[in-house]
């Protein structure tokens, strides 16, 4: 142990024991390095004795003055784009020139983002550490932020350091420009626009110029699909996607093309499907699993089309009708695909569908009688509903669960029948047949006045009952029936005391039947509106602005009380108050006016005055021609002047009054010198009241226009194209000298013209074309022949006969006509070709005897082709007798069934014929005799066919009435 009052001390050497240098006993005071040590004992006396010496090693700190961190960028661009943020993001950092001493153990390296620590793995492929964020995290509404990594290091002695490290990075919110991957137009579904776009993001469409088509938004897939009636054909757009405020660019322009357009009205359970397809199509029909079952080349259209959005260059859209050759069972799932000129449309999904929709509930109307429910088994069905008369009284779709509320839009009595029709997809139909209840229909009220006057329409022989707000009956009117042509009569009653402005009271009636109608309340508004403020005339003196009650009407008057724009439809206040009238006529003489506003319950305000503008209304020059002759319109009891440019007055006339709306009068003068080209003339005119107006310059024009260019007519001879100068007309005459463009004469914005000439030229006729400016200079005269057409059409072909003996199908050159002559050579037939060569004929008579058929095409100038010659049909077989006859009991009228399109000849015991029915399209037999058989006489009846095939007869006896009449 240590001599009691001796002292320890410690020394260190750094220098291998050559220097020593005191210390503590803990070395606190020592850098870190390697140092021997010793301990030196010192007594009272000063002796001294030491201790061994020791190699010792200091580490208090853990050195990172060398060590470098590098944040590698969070993406390639060190951008988090839109697209990315959807994205999990690996951050990566390196670490060099770490200690030697570390434990590796007790290094981390970690982030913190919402409160949720991310720690980093150390690859030891790519010697970095790794960790994976979801971007949503690292997102931020600002353009540039930043994340904050914390590397903790410890060595083997337990020193630890920490290294904070930020890496900047950038957000873009700019979602990436939208890519538009179809673009269709047809004259059924509209334009057609697919595409993608970042999910959730709004995609405008835009036409070349800029000018905004429509919107859309892209789903969570990124995809979009767009129609609209609006955009056409040939159309160049592009798209803009916008999120959260943010608008990519353009996307690229493309072009909206054609396609074959095609629509499934329905599928029968004959395998019959009907709709509307551009003519001329092909047609494909596939299973659900994309199989073919059957294809169509080429089909006969209807002539009737429907009403195009836009002339089609791939043909109209008519309606067609295939047969497939298997019926398709309930159910079945096909698509039915078009195409033409190997453009192909959009396929259309349908599934066999002949079960019509039923009602589960039978429909109803509310208490009003307004509103009709119903409820069916199919949502997104058509619902009509016609009243006993057969007016289309209400319509409306069914919601998703087969509900749907419709308006009923006509006023119905009591016991009249109401039949609710349900039209499914597949117009499939089924109907149900309700009656009317008795409906206390809502009085309408028109006008309640100050004097507690309410006046309005109600029921024909109801009682009208006023109410106050308690209930308390104020007035009652017992009506009659004013003959009027609805079931409605004016009302008028006052009530027992005077009405408070404000108060609230309710009107309803009593029907002829005791039957209450529901209550209309009413607010009691005696308050008259404000008067108009803010009133301004425009410059010219023919329309007044200014502010006023909402939705009220404006009434402008003259001093004699006279009103002013009754003759116009725009007389009311906006939402604001706003008010714009017109005044259809140019108030100029300084006149004051009186303007008022009218509440809906007919309260007037204090008039307001204005003043119209004071001053001479300039002339309106409406012709001034190259010889002289000016004419247009100037102020009533006005002197016009007509000035050169030198200020000399080269002419001068009275205007008088024409009576015209709007205060001036027609005026027409003859210069009386030759015009110069491109001198101007100042006109004004000096009022009744000494003001003169401000000038009216015209320019004459002695220069003929241009003449016409690039005239060319049309291949089918109807219209000549060409160009001309702006603001002239065409005038196109034929050989004899006569004008055939009347009315058709204009030239576009861009200086081409289109006449039409109201015929198919193509025999070489001779034209010459003049172009008249707006002085009435005329150009010289273009000559121009039109097209040439002696070519004969190729014959006929592909004719079919139909089995009616009556009908044919072929194809021949498109827009030409069919004659069809017997072999006498008499014409028998007719048909005309569509704009795609597709015939459709018919003979005045039936041939189903083999007889010669004789053919010729005739196209659009006259031209003939050479004859084509096919047989009829043949038929010889017999129709089946007839069947199910059924005797009226007024003995005169009977039903049968027999062959479709046949005839019956009816014959009496004595093998007279008695009369001659016919059957329908089904075979159904509504016959009539000419006398009346009710003794049992015995009939017998004989079916005959188109081909005049007889049936074998059959015999049967009428009824037999031998009961005596009642007294």
């Amino acid at each position: 142990g240590q001599e009691v009052n001796s002292q320890i001390t410690y020394w260190i050497s750094k220098d291998e024991g050559k220097t020593w240098q005191e210390t503590t006993a803990d070395q606190k005071n020592l850098a870190d390095g390697s140092y021997l040590y010793k301990a030196v004992v010192t007594d009272l006396a000063g002796n001294t004795s030491e201790t061994g010496v020791e190699k010792v090693i200091i580490d208090n700190s853990l050195n990172i003055e060398s060590t470098t961190v590098t944040v590698k960028p969070i993406t390639e661009d060190n951008t988090i784009s839109l697209v990315e943020k959807d994205q999990v993001i690996s951050i990566r950092l390196e670490v060099d020139n770490l200690p030697t001493d570390l434990n590796s153990s007790l290094t981390s390296v970690n982030t913190t983002l919402n409160d949720v620590v991310y720690n980093f793995h150390f690859d030891e492929v790519t010697q970095e550490w790794v960790t994976e964020i979801p971007a949503e995290f690292l997102w931020s509404e600002e353009s540039q932020t930043n994340i904050s990594t914390d590397i903790s290091l410890t060595d083997q002695a337990g020193n630890t350091a920490i290294i904070k490290q930020t890496q900047n990075y950038n957000v873009d919110h700019t979602p990436n420009s939208p890519t538009l991957d179809s673009l269709t137009f047809n004259n059924i579904d509209g334009a057609i626009i697919s595409g993608s776009a970042y999910k959730g993001s709004k995609v405008d469409i835009y036409n070349k110029n800029g000018d905004w088509l429509a919107t859309t938004i892209a789903n969570e897939e990124g995809k979009f699909t767009l129609q609209d009636l609006s955009i056409s054909t040939n159309q160049e757009i592009y798209a803009v996607a916008t999120y959260n405020g943010y608008s990519s660019e353009n996307s690229s322009i493309s072009l909206v093309t054609e396609v074959p357009a095609i629509s499934i009205t329905r599928i029968s359970p004959e395998g019959v499907i009907t709709g509307y397809a551009t003519e001329g199509s092909h047609f494909i029909v596939k299973d659900q699993n994309g199989n073919i079952l059957q294809e169509f080349n080429s089909i006969a259209f209807e002539g009737s089309g429907i009403t195009p959005f836009s002339v089609m260059a791939l043909g109209e859209v008519r309606p067609f009708t295939l047969t497939l050759n298997q019926p398709l069972e309930e159910g079945t799932q096909i698509i039915i695909s078009t195409d033409k000129d190997n453009i192909s449309g959009h396929p259309q999904y349908i599934t066999a569908d002949y079960t019509p929709a039923v009602f589960l509930e039978t429909p109803q109307f509310d208490i009003s009688g307004e509103t009709l429910s119903v409820h069916v088994n199919e949502p997104n069905s058509f619902i009509r509903a016609f009243s006993g008369e057969g007016n289309l009284i209400a319509t409306g779709f069914t919601d998703e669960q087969g509900f749907a509320s419709l308006q009923v839009f006509q006023f119905l009595k009591e016991g009249e029948s109401v039949t609710v029709q349900v039209v499914d997809k597949n117009q499939n139909t089924s109907e149900a047949l309700i009656e009317v209840p008795n409906f206390a229909y809502i009085p309408y009220v028109e006008r309640i006045t100050q004097e507690g006057l309410i006046s309005g329409f109600a029921e024909d022989n109801s009682t009208v009952i006023v109410r106050d707000a308690d209930g308390n009956e104020l007035g009652k009117v017992i009506l009659g029936d004013d003959n009027s042509w609805n079931e409605f009569s004016h009302f008028s009653l006052s009530v027992n005391r005077p009405l408070i402005d404000g108060e609230q009271i309710s009107v309803q009636i009593i029907d002829n039947k005791g039957l209450m109608s529901p209550e209309q309340n009413i607010i009691v508004d005696l308050t008259p509106p404000p008067v108009p403020t803010d009133l301004n005339f425009n410059d010219a003196g023919d329309l007044v602005y200014g502010h006023a009650e909402p939705f009220s009407e404006i009434l402008v008057k003259d001093g004699q009380g006279n009103i002013l724009n009754k003759w116009f439809w725009n007389n009311w206040t906006d939402e604001s108050g706003s008010f714009s009238i017109e005044l259809g006529m140019f108030l100029t003489n300084a006149e004051t006016v009186y303007v008022t506003a009218t509440d809906v319950n007919g309260n007037v305000s204090l008039a307001a005055q204005i003043q119209a503008p004071n001053y001479a209304f300039a002339p309106h020059v409406d012709s001034f021609t190259s010889d002289g002759v000016i004419s247009g319109q100037a102020e009533n009891n006005s002197t016009l002047i007509v000035k050169d440019a030198k200020g000399e007055v080269v002419a001068e006339i009275k205007v008088g009054e024409d009576n015209g709306w709007n205060g001036s009068s027609y005026f027409k003068l003859q210069l009386d010198r030759p015009l110069v080209n491109g001198e101007q003339f100042f006109l004004s005119i000096k009022d009744a009241r000494g003001q003169v107006s401000t000038d009216t310059v015209i320019t004459a024009d002695t220069v003929a226009p241009t003449p016409a260019s690039n005239l060319v007519f049309s291949e089918d001879g109807s219209y000549l194209t060409g160009v001309a100068e702006l603001n002239t007309t065409i005038q196109v005459f034929d050989h004899n000298g006569q004008l055939v463009n009347i009315w058709n004469n204009t030239i576009n914005s861009d200086g081409t013209f289109t006449i039409f000439l109201g015929s198919n030229n193509l025999h070489g006729e001779a034209f010459t074309v003049t172009v008249k400016d707006q002085a009435g200079n005329v150009s010289e005269a273009v000559s121009i022949n039109a097209p040439l057409d002696d070519i004969a059409p190729d014959p006929i072909k592909n004719i079919l006969l139909d089995a009616n003996g009556q009908n044919f199908t072929a194809q021949a050159e498109a827009n030409s006509q069919i004659e069809v002559f017997d072999s006498l050579g008499n014409q028998t037939g007719w048909g005309s070709t569509d704009s795609a060569g597709n015939v459709s004929g018919f003979f005045n008579q039936i041939y189903l005897h083999g007889e010669e058929l004789i053919f010729v095409v005739i196209d659009r100038v006259g031209n003939r082709s050479i004859e084509f010659k096919q047989n009829a049909l043949i038929d010889t077989i017999a129709p089946n007798p007839i069947a199910n006859i059924i005797f009226n009991e007024d003995g005169q009228s009977f039903t049968a069934q027999a062959e479709a399109g046949s005839s019956i000849e009816i014959l009496d015991q004595a093998g007279n014929k008695i009369t001659t029915s016919y059957t329908d399209s089904l075979g159904n037999v509504f016959g009539y005799f000419p006398q009346v058989y009710l003794h049992g006489e015995e009939l017998t009846f004989v079916v005959v066919d188109r081909a005049g095939n007889r049936s074998a007869e059959v015999k049967q006896s009428a009824l037999t009435d031998d009961i005596a009449p009642n007294p």
